[in-house]
């Protein structure tokens, strides 16, 4: 086995989980249009005391996927 195939299958196990904090949108204005299409915002957030965590690992696939997969997920919303 060459040091690719270590690295990749190394790569391939690692799993990290992080936090992804809600806020709460008090206000949110459009307040222009920049050249490259982006919009000028003026916002006011408060973060609250709620919050997701994201649970990221690699795969050899060169693809991102999404567990639960976020169309079934919105089926059972809508």
């Amino acid at each position: 086995m060459d040091n690719k195939t270590v690295t990749q299958q190394t790569m391939i196990a690692e799993t990290t989980s992080w936090p992804s904090p809600a806020k709460l949108n008090l206000f949110l204005y459009i307040t222009g249009r920049q050249e490259n299409g982006y919009h000028e915002l003026q916002t006011l957030f408060q973060f609250i005391d709620l919050c997701d965590e994201l649970t990221i690992t690699a795969n050899a696939s060169g693809q991102i996927t999404l567990s639960p997969d976020i169309e079934v997920l919105l089926r059972k919303i809508i």
